[in-house]
């Protein structure tokens, strides 16, 4: 989904490169972000990533896009997580098990398909300009799909 030209992003929760290698990521999530721009559309990919896979606060997120060329854009909000888009998380619930039923085979897959959070919407832009604000939890991941 994320196609076209990649665009700079400023995180204030990003991590660099150097830091990942020097310490990893356990005294801070890492909360950083990409994004790309093709034509009428702007994708965002932002992660709140810990190296310990253990249980921690959501953290709240605030993106501001500029450049946008329209009064109204159409927001599409994917989301994998513990609830969204994990069959990883749907296998536990199920005890774990090394053989699957047929039955539980589709409902690990249809788990494992991309789902949207909270929207569609279209949202009102200023000045070229839109502001989300949402709470991604530990270890999640959204994908943002603005289209105007």
């Amino acid at each position: 989904m994320m196609n076209g030209s990649r665009i700079s992003v400023k995180s204030d929760d990003g991590l660099t490169a150097n830091e990942i290698i020097a310490n990893g990521v356990r005294n801070k999530n890492d909360i950083h972000a990409l994004a790309s721009r093709n034509g009428n559309s702007v994708c965002i990919m932002v992660w709140n990533y810990h190296d310990d896979d253990a249980a921690g606060p959501p953290s709240p997120v605030e993106l501001d896009i500029t450049g946008i060329g329209s009064n109204n854009v159409l927001l599409h909000h994917y989301r994998v997580d513990q609830q969204f888009s994990n069959s990883f998380e749907a296998w536990k619930t199920l005890g774990k098990p090394r053989q699957v039923t047929d039955e539980q085979y589709q409902a690990l897959e249809k788990a494992g398909q991309l789902q949207l959070y909270n929207s569609p919407e279209w949202k009102m832009t200023k000045n070229g300009q839109v502001s989300l604000t949402f709470v991604l939890p530990r270890q999640g991941v959204s994908l943002i799909r603005m289209t105007w």
